[in-house]
């Protein structure tokens, strides 16, 4: 700052009107630097004196200005320094005179950066000299510059400058963090250390955290051990990293980087590393760890103890689901979520199996067939959603988790043998007689009548969607997907025709009065009333029964446009969809199970084109067999041979055999055939014909359930505009479950603490899972708590089965028991109105402030 400046900005200082009782105006000129002691001379304010301090005048300096010379308006230039305050003998006059003034080049940066020209401000800022001797730095501080009131926030404002972070010192502890242990690479450190405020770093770090030194590895594992530690009591010996007398401020730091990330993965692992964690983990019960969330390990050590526990044949269902359930709201969950998806269905098994502990003895075989389709279909379920997740754990990195899946996988097999193997064995015995005689049992609707049975005589235009070897339990789970459009959904059962081969089953779903068939290039192929069924010929049989009928594959049909989809079925009555995912995926390279999953999304997706598109309102959606599946290769004794044939077979596959007349096939079961000019023959349970190459997994043409059971759902759309959708909106509309809190009480009187959640409605067709989060916040919307995840899936009927308990813990702030605060419950995906509810806070010890200075 020049001359001219300096003068003008004195002038302005004596120009502005004196306060109330004050006759005159004293100006301070602080100048430790001396820089204008040279050019006092040319300081000029008119009507104002100018006096100099020189260290030994002080007294003389004082008898002037309040006795011999009271009335004249001074400035007192003070080149000096003052160690104590008791050595400044001007300081009675120097507090009421108003700021000092000062023109050193630490001035021009507090009038740039918008701060006072205090005393304690330019102190400051001359000790952080090499931090704002730069444009940059100095505009990042003038962000803080609001809440500096004193030399912690002055402290804080250029720890928050170099670390970009908020200016509080636990943000500015994770900030470091963040950046790791090593001093030498983390930037954040090196430059608090190059400017000036590691001593100052390391005080707060001391407050904030408990911990007593100058190491960021120590650091960084007493803020890890010390949250982690509020959540579980397995950290014994570890007591120097555990300060639970800042347990709160560390929970909530941790909590904080849990939602950031940044750096966190890293840091956690190498925590766990320098203190041997996974170690201690293994040697605890997983309930004692499942709820610790900052470290990765403990996906880890849970699963590993649990896949090795599968393995050997101990499985605690309860434990899984329990675990899962915790663990699917905790960081990193979505990295393991395969293994906890791949457990919950092998908890599901075990528990089905117990369930059926004594076996199956029945001896009715339509009362088997309907608890099949009723309940034990859900194994087969199971089992396809384990395959999913183990072929999705193939693609994982884990070597270590995916070599002990492979060993549950083992265990899976074994689980799902005693099913179908002793639901196979009755179902064969029981069945056998009804088979042979008739090829269904008691009253459950043929395959071969479905054409006659719902098509024939309708005056609807009707939609026939046939998925190749859609199975039961895929057809289940379609017909749940949906009960959650805009439409009623039924699904019942079919018993398919012999063999359960592509041929067979959809020529059975073609009109006809009878069926027959011929030899064919070494293989049997299946007439209707003398047509050919094979697939360029099917619209032929379709229109011999009704004229204006089409049949179409679902790849040609999606691919067009709407106006050529229209065109296509403009005028027709029936048109037969012909969808190929699950058969083609089995015949093929491609993963079978994987396959039942996109094919429920293809014909979700064929349905919406069938509704909007086409006008369609009836569709019925079926398939022409079932198959078994079973993913481990078999063994050689579940093979059988074909030498005692002696060359009467006609036509085979690797589950059934047509035969001559007269053929009696070892250890094999006759069934009825359409044709009564050949026998028929089913291997017995899941038993495979031996035959060359590969494809012994994916079966199908044999009479198991899985086969023989064929899924029926018809569907009709209801339309907006229709009476019965307006009559009965809330049966159709979909709605999220909603959310509410349980707990009576309404004051909280401790940091940490539990409240209940309800989930109102189950989840079923008409009200869909919703992810709430969960949290507490002041009158001003700050958020004064962590957050929680509650996921709001559960379909239990029972009440008392969705209910949620969740932990809540306060930020380490000071709370006014005479406030309101407020729990505030809003879905993730930010469509419902929040909630909330008001709370009293009354904490008897109230948070310890930061004063590290």
């Amino acid at each position: 700052m020049d001359i001219e400046k300096i003068n003008e900005e004195l002038g302005r200082r004596f120009s502005v009107p004196l306060p109330e009782f004050c006759s005159r105006r004293l100006v301070f000129w602080y100048d430790e630097g001396r820089e204008f002691e040279e050019r006092l001379n040319e300081v000029s304010v008119e009507g104002v004196k100018l006096i100099s301090l020189t260290g030994s005048n002080m007294f003389s300096v004082k008898k002037t200005l309040v006795s011999d010379d009271p009335d004249s308006n001074y400035i007192v230039y003070v080149p000096l320094m003052f160690e104590r305050l008791e050595d400044n003998w001007l300081l009675n006059l120097e507090l009421y005179s108003g700021e000092p003034f000062r023109a050193d080049i630490y001035a021009l940066w507090l009038e740039e950066m918008g701060l006072e020209q205090t005393q304690t401000n330019h102190k400051m800022v001359k000790s952080y000299r090499k931090f704002f001797n730069n444009v940059q730095r100095r505009t990042k501080f003038s962000r803080y510059t609001g809440n500096i009131s004193g030399e912690m926030q002055f402290h804080l404002a250029v720890m928050a400058s170099i670390c970009g972070c908020e200016n509080n010192p636990m943000d500015i502890i994770r900030a470091v963090l963040q950046c790791g242990d090593n001093p030498e690479s983390n930037n954040h450190y090196r430059d608090i250390e190059t400017y000036g405020a590691l001593s100052v770093f390391w005080e707060m770090a001391k407050q904030g955290t408990g911990y007593v030194g100058n190491d960021l590895s120590e650091l960084m594992q007493t803020v890890f051990i010390t949250a982690a530690a509020r959540h579980s009591e397995c950290f014994a010996g570890l007591d120097r990293f555990n300060c639970t007398e800042k347990g709160s401020r560390c929970y909530d730091l941790v909590s904080d980087w849990l939602k950031d990330d940044a750096g966190l993965y890293d840091c956690a692992r190498k925590v766990e590393q320098d203190l041997r964690l996974v170690q201690r983990f293994k040697a605890q019960d997983v309930d004692s760890i499942s709820g610790i969330e900052c470290f990765p390990c403990i996906n880890e050590v849970i699963l590993g103890k649990v896949m090795e526990d599968v393995s050997q044949g101990i499985i605690d269902p309860a434990m899984i689901v329990r675990t899962a359930e915790r663990r699917r709201t905790c960081k990193w969950f979505d990295r393991f979520e395969i293994y906890y998806n791949g457990l919950s269905q092998v908890a599901e098994m075990e528990s089905f199996l117990r369930a059926h502990a004594s076996g199956w003895h029945e001896t009715d075989p339509e009362a088997i067939w309907q608890d099949y389709v009723r309940d034990e279909y859900r194994m087969d379920t199971f089992y396809r959603r384990f395959h999913v997740a183990f072929s999705e754990s193939l693609l994982s990195q884990d070597s270590d988790l995916g070599d002990l899946f492979k060993k549950v996988s083992d265990t899976v097999e074994g689980l799902y043998m005693q099913f179908i193997s002793g639901l196979g064995a009755c179902w064969a015995t029981a069945g056998a007689e009804e088979l042979l005689n008739k090829g269904s049992v008691g009253i459950i609707p043929r395959q071969e009548d479905f054409y006659r049975r719902l098509i024939m005589s309708s005056e609807t235009r009707t939609f026939v969607i046939i998925s190749d070897a859609m199975r039961f339990e895929v057809g289940a789970q379609l017909a749940a997907e949906l009960r959650r459009t805009q439409g009623n959904t039924t699904i019942t059962s079919m018993c398919g025709i012999f063999p359960t081969i592509t041929p067979f089953g959809m020529a059975a779903l073609l009109p006809h009065t009878s069926m027959s068939v011929e030899r064919k290039g070494g293989r049997l192929a299946v007439l209707c009333d003398g047509m050919g069924t094979e697939s360029t010929n099917r619209e032929t049989v379709l229109k011999a029964s009704r004229d204006r009928s089409t049949a179409v594959k679902y790849s040609d049909l999606v691919a067009l446009r709407k106006e050529e989809r229209r065109a296509l079925v403009k005028g027709m009555e029936v048109i037969y969809i012909y969808h190929d995912r699950i058969d083609a995926a089995g015949h093929g390279s491609d993963s079978v199970f994987s396959a039942c999953g996109k094919a429920v999304d293809e014909i979700l997706n064929m349905v919406r084109i069938i509704t909007n598109d086409l006008s369609g309102v009836r569709i019925l959606i079926t398939a022409d067999h079932g198959f078994l599946y079973t993913a481990k290769p078999l063994t050689e004794d579940a093979r059988l041979s074909k030498e005692n044939w002696n060359g009467k077979d006609i036509d085979n596959g690797r589950r059934y055999a047509i035969m001559e007349k007269g053929a009696e096939p070892a250890y094999m079961m006759p069934v009825r055939f359409i044709d009564g000019r050949y026998d028929a023959f089913v291997p017995m349970e899941n038993i495979r014909i031996r035959m060359q190459g590969g494809g012994d997994q994916f079966v199908h043409g044999g009479a198991s359930l899985q086969e023989m059971v064929i899924p029926l759902i018809e569907y009709r759309y209801i339309r907006n505009t229709s009476a019965e959708y307006q009559n009965n909106r809330d049966r159709y509309d979909v709605r999220p479950v909603t959310l509410e809190l349980v707990s009576s009480v309404r004051k909280i009187t401790n940091k940490s603490f539990f409240l209940n959640f309800l989930q109102r409605e189950a989840v079923d067709d008409r009200h869909e899972a919703v992810r709430y989060v969960a949290r507490f916040e002041n009158s001003t919307g700050t958020v004064i708590s962590d957050t929680v995840d509650i996921i709001a899936d559960r379909t239990e009927e029972n009440r008392q089965d969705r209910t949620f308990r969740s932990q809540f813990n306060l930020k380490d702030l000071a709370f006014d028991s005479h406030e309101t605060y407020y729990l505030v419950i809003v879905d993730k995906e930010g469509l419902q109105i929040p909630q909330r509810y008001e709370f009293n806070i009354d904490i008897a010890f109230a948070t310890d402030a930061f004063d590290f200075f």
